[in-house]
């Protein structure tokens, strides 16, 4: 009987000592931002999880630095218009954005392409990702995810490639695009917390449709690391417990 009690007591420490785990969401298009910061190219938008959790979300837009042609990527205007959700305003779009047309989306319809980068403050597993389509013949979309920061500034397009990436393709939203909805509940590739993802209108899919879609939700789980103190705690009533039956145990033979 003591054995099994010192078997369940080595348990319930072994599970106090698993990190606990925190789910997430942010809806792009009710709830209200945390804080803006700026206006026109470089601006960013910070958002907390509406179910409370300590995690925010600073998301930001991102061009093609096709100025100096140097394959790496400078800021552009990150917008969330009429509760559509986020999108992304280029270079080449400037002057059309702040309205109800399409420009405000992220797509590739241009020369210039979109990307929204979703910054987390703490490292998460992401679960789901919601795009809405908009003003658009299809919604194909390819995201890439970072262990670090990003450093979007130094970093090459052609280096996104050696990164953790998810495609979504084949799902043509047609009709009324404004209204339809794309969920992404799969990420195999993501096998580590993600310090944060990179979106944009699938610039390759394979075929000649124009993408263009407002990111709308994501859903994200947290790791909550444990105390120090409360790690040390443990580990040490752990050892002694297995400590004091390898005592007792010699006492019997």
């Amino acid at each position: 009987m003591k054995f099994l009690s010192s078997i369940g007591t080595a348990a319930l420490i072994v599970g106090l000592l698993s990190s606990p785990t925190l789910a997430g969401f942010v809806d792009f298009i009710s709830d209200l931002p945390m804080s803006t910061s700026g206006s026109g190219a470089g601006n960013n938008i910070v958002w907390s999880d509406s179910m409370g959790g300590p995690v925010t979300v600073t998301s930001t837009a991102w061009e093609e630095d096709t100025i100096n042609a140097t394959d790496t990527f400078v800021a552009s205007e990150i917008l969330d218009i009429d509760n559509f959700g986020l999108g992304a305003c280029n270079s080449e779009e400037q002057g059309a954005c702040d309205n109800n047309g399409i420009p405000h989306a992220v797509d590739n319809g241009g020369s210039i392409f979109d990307y929204v980068l979703l910054d987390f403050s703490t490292p998460v597993t992401l679960d789901q990702l919601q795009i809405r389509g908009f003003g658009g013949v299809d919604a194909d979309l390819k995201a890439w995810g970072f262990t670090s920061d990003p450093g979007l500034t130094t970093q090459t397009l052609a280096n996104l490639d050696s990164l953790p990436m998810f495609e979504g393709l084949g799902g043509g939203l047609t009709g009324n695009l404004v209204n339809s909805t794309r969920t992404f509940n799969s990420f195999p590739n993501f096998t580590t917390p993600l310090h944060a993802i990179l979106i944009a209108a699938h610039p390759n899919a394979g075929d000649s449709n124009t993408d263009r879609f407002k990111i709308r939700s994501v859903t994200f789980t947290q790791a909550v690391p444990i105390p120090d103190a409360a790690l040390l705690f443990g580990t040490g009533l752990l050892g002694f417990i297995v400590l004091a039956r390898r005592k007792n145990l010699l006492k019997k033979s």
